[in-house]
């Protein structure tokens, strides 16, 4: 049973009981359950992330991402702690170094209310990869994992 079944089965009692996440989700907020990085350079980067909730500073990190070679086709997590309950969130990635790039993104403006968000972040700060077109930060909504129901 889903946490909508829940509620409906339960009445008032349940909604009274599910105060935190739930709320936060009716107001519109997603979770943002995981944040990747990947490099195309040829070179380790610096990479900085900002994540910020209704324009207020929530966490902030930087890590070291090193360039991906052609037979490694997985993603670097990016050693940050994420936030454990929906709010309207924002992220900013730069990448510093030769080529300095920065972007900042409202997941909202791209995953509805409700739903979990995947960030991927890929850049080639010197421009060696001729698919310019799939850089930049990547948003994805999905279906959240139980853990968060």
């Amino acid at each position: 049973m889903n946490r909508r079944e829940f509620l409906i089965a339960s009445g008032t009692a349940g909604i009274v009981s599910l105060p935190g996440c739930l709320s936060l989700f009716n107001e519109g907020g997603v979770i943002i359950d995981q944040l990747e990085a990947v490099n195309y350079g040829s070179e380790q980067r610096t990479v900085s992330v900002v994540i910020e909730e209704n324009g207020e500073l929530y966490t902030e990190a930087t890590d070291q991402v090193p360039p991906r070679t052609e037979t490694d086709s997985t993603y670097e997590d990016v050693d940050i702690t994420l936030p454990e309950q929906p709010g309207d969130f924002s992220v900013e990635v730069i990448v510093d170094g030769e080529g300095r790039w920065v972007e900042n993104r409202r997941i909202l403006d791209e995953v509805d209310a409700g739903r979990c968000a995947w960030i991927t972040c890929e850049f080639d700060p010197l421009g060696e990869v001729e698919r310019i077109d799939e850089l930049g930060i990547h948003i994805r909504g999905f279906d959240c994992p139980e853990r968060f129901e």
